[in-house]
């Protein structure tokens, strides 16, 4: 690869790799996956970890409502800030690179363009700041990109205090429980850059080296209760039985059928299924399943969003169960910001590093941002297209390169003149 005109240190590179690194022994399971699954112990050890950074490196802390976690870097109180980052939680037995790797590419980003800044006697046109953002991944509370869903207004706060997990823990006592219930607030920023694994496998196989993120799809997620009757699986006759899980077998399965039919414009799912009393000799009483459903255009959702919630009640009619869509999220799809990408797309032209233009199925925080201020996602590739697993890996020549393209995009909208 071609130098860049203000590439990032080979010193600032090798401490990207030591912090990943670190990060790795936060939440290490036996299976060498990491858990840091939302507002868990884990969680919390990578969110002190992760403030240690910032005050060891000057920055300031500041920590809101919904345990957003904010560095903050001010040249000029009357500047805006451009923010950066990602987020710190993981799925159960998760990778090591998703998320947190957008996080410590903003750290060392602008701890160096601090100190560039000063060497070369530069004034910034921007403050710069970096956050982790609370619940990204959706594993322990629904919906997913949590935190940046309140900081942006698409979710009111007390409604986000009382969504609950598996076991009825609600955020607020979870956040109280950690530590991170915070009183901070930190102001719209002028635009926002979030550095990403792709999650996929399209630039290994086309041999590029950078996505740039153009369109994101939408989704609509379900929590559906099945309530039948629990009873004997053996004495209770086949016509008598009110069973929940074959009720939810039914709709799993069309689920995949809508898919299979939508000429790949759709994608579905479900993947999380809690069955009471889960025993082998009872007929389960009662299910609970989390749906998805995805597409790039608002049409396709909205036609079998409606189909997905007629066959579930004709489900019911027939199986004399029990069917509550429990809650529902909505997503819109959407494109990210147009000039931000352009300006993307030059530094890889110049610098002859080989690029596409991707959408995303994969929600990132910088959905709900791009609804409020000018935002965008650059995904570096993912050896196998693998995330959300303990195999999920990025070459250490990739990691670098996504870094000298967040410094140079930096560099460029903040340099005022180089004297």
């Amino acid at each position: 690869m071609p130098e860049l005109k203000n590439q990032i240190s080979s010193q600032s590179k090798k401490e990207l790799h030591s912090l990943l690194a670190n990060y790795k022994k936060i939440g290490k399971n036996i299976n060498d996956g990491i858990d840091r699954v939302a507002l868990t112990k884990g969680d919390k050890e990578g969110r002190d970890y992760f403030i240690k950074l910032l005050k060891e490196n000057n920055f300031e802390v500041k920590i809101d409502s919904i345990g957003n976690i904010f560095g903050l870097i001010t040249f000029n109180k009357e500047n805006e800030f451009i923010l950066s980052g990602s987020h710190i939680d993981s799925q159960p037995n998760g990778g090591n690179f998703d998320g947190i790797l957008g996080v410590l590419n903003a750290f060392t980003v602008i701890k160096e363009l601090v100190n560039t800044f000063k060497k070369k006697g530069l004034r910034s046109k921007y403050n710069l700041a970096i956050v982790s953002w609370t619940n990204e991944e959706g594993a322990r509370f629904q919906p997913s990109i949590l935190g940046s869903s309140v900081y942006t207004g698409k979710i009111d706060i007390n409604d986000a205090y009382k969504i609950i997990d598996s076991n009825r823990i609600s955020v607020k006592d979870s956040l109280l429980e950690i530590n991170y219930l915070g009183k901070d607030n930190f102001d719209k920023p002028a635009q926002y850059i979030e550095t990403h694994v792709e999650c996929g496998r399209i630039l290994e196989n086309n041999e590029n080296q950078i996505g740039i993120i153009n369109n994101y799809w939408g989704c609509h997620k379900h929590n559906i209760h099945l309530t039948g009757e629990q009873s004997h699986t053996g004495p209770t006759p086949m016509s008598q039985r009110k069973d929940a899980l074959h009720a939810a077998s039914l709709i799993i399965t069309e689920l995949k059928n809508m898919s299979d039919i939508s000429n790949k414009t759709l994608h579905t799912s479900v993947g999380k299924i809690d069955v009471y009393p889960n025993s082998p000799n009872v007929v389960p009483g009662f299910v609970s399943l989390f749906s998805e459903i995805r597409s790039p255009y608002e049409d396709t959702l909205k036609e079998n969003f409606i189909h997905f919630e007629n066959f579930i009640q004709k489900v019911s009619s027939n199986t004399g169960i029990k069917i509550k869509i429990n809650s529902h999220a909505k997503r819109d799809a959407g494109k990210f910001d147009e000039s931000i990408n352009m300006k993307i797309e030059s530094i890889l032209k110049k610098n002859q590093i080989r690029y596409q233009y991707l959408d995303t199925i994969a929600a990132h925080d910088a959905v709900p941002l791009s609804k409020i201020v000018p935002s965008t996602v650059f995904v570096t590739p993912s050896v196998n297209g693998i995330v959300h697993d303990p195999k999920e890996y990025t070459k250490p020549e990739d990691l670098e390169i996504c870094l000298d393209i967040l410094y140079q995009y930096l560099y460029d909208e903040c340099v005022q003149d180089e004297q």
